[in-house]
């Protein structure tokens, strides 16, 4: 709802108040208040033993919480979308198709089977949505690339799903700086070892670099190479790194890929990192 006085438009929430009793700012009416109410959009009735019953409307932008609403809280979601995930890894792989694979099967369950097919057909667009959208590069990794390829071919090693990963690689304009791109199901020292020996590069000339510790430098370390970690501002629950197996390895940390290239010639001299 929007509340427009003489030149000034308030907008009035008025449905997180009816669901938290967010009142936000608070305004009475006065005399030429005009209030204009947009026409209601795509809604969904809701009943029975749920945790919020009631008519709701789907707003355009709104996520998978948002969508579970009437029957879990925020907090009740993301656990059971993380252990659904979990749970099938092993089945459904890394990667948007079996996130949104999760994400079904989460709506069902908490939802003990009332989702209706057509916001299960919202979950299937959003899934759509990320495997169009453009990839964002960090700031200075074209520079970073470019430096780094003339000492040394550049090799990607990714998981998750083939033709997800691929269309990241050539969306991202950057394909051409790749000597090799390699998808792999699983970042472990098997599928390491296999791809450096596919491509007959020995392990102790190889050095990774990613945002993983997990995937990206434990495995890399087991089988004899070397590994930079790039941290990022976020780390996915999945991919938490036993604290053990990091208190027991040694790695360098830097704070941009920019920062790779300088390392590697630190190494070159024989200089410690």
């Amino acid at each position: 709802m929007v509340l427009r006085r003489g030149s000034r438009t308030v907008e009035v929430g008025v449905c997180a108040y009816r669901l938290d009793g967010a009142a936000g700012e608070d305004r009475s009416l006065q005399g030429g208040d005009l209030i204009c109410i947009a026409p209601v959009g795509r809604q969904v009735s809701v009943t029975g033993e749920v945790h919020r019953p009631g008519v709701y409307e789907l707003i355009e932008g709104e996520g998978f919480r948002d969508l579970m609403e009437p029957w879990a809280d925020g907090t009740t979601t993301d656990s059971a979308l993380l252990a659904t995930e979990r749970a099938n890894i092993a089945r459904h792989g890394y990667g948007v198709k079996g996130f949104v694979l999760s994400m079904i099967a989460t709506a069902v369950e908490l939802s003990e089977g009332r989702v209706e097919g057509r916001w299960i057909g919202d979950i299937v667009s959003w899934g759509h949505e990320l495997l169009d959208h453009p990839v964002q590069l960090l700031d200075g990794v074209t520079d970073a690339l470019d430096r780094l390829g003339t000492t040394h071919r550049l090799l990607v090693i990714t998981k998750g799903d083939l033709n997800d990963q691929m269309g990241k690689v050539s969306r991202s304009g950057l394909a051409d700086r790749f000597w090799r791109v390699e998808v792999v199901a699983e970042k472990d020292e098997a599928s390491y070892a296999a791809v450096l020996d596919r491509h007959g590069v020995e392990p102790s000339a190889f050095v990774m670099v990613g945002n993983s510790v997990k995937s990206d430098v434990l495995p890399v370390l087991g089988i004899g190479g070397r590994a930079i970690h790039v941290p990022h501002t976020t780390t996915w629950a999945l991919e938490e790194p036993d604290p053990v197996a990091v208190a027991a390895a040694e790695f360098p940390t830097v704070d941009r890929l920019a920062d790779v290239a300088d390392l590697l010639v630190a190494w070159s001299a024989g200089r410690p990192s």
